[in-house]
């Protein structure tokens, strides 16, 4: 299982809304809220992540 790195929510890559990728690596997206809030600013989320 891999996590929303902005909400922390468990997810399931098949069922994940969205897949960013940033700076080579995937991240797995809840929702759209999730998905501006990543692309806003995703250097705190890798951060936040510890990716």
């Amino acid at each position: 299982m891999d996590r929303d790195p902005v909400c922390g929510k468990k997810m399931n890559r098949n069922k994940a809304y969205i897949t960013i990728e940033h700076k080579g690596k995937r991240y797995y997206l809840c929702c759209p809220v999730c998905q501006a809030e990543f692309e806003n600013d995703p250097e705190k989320y890798v951060k936040k992540s510890g990716k």
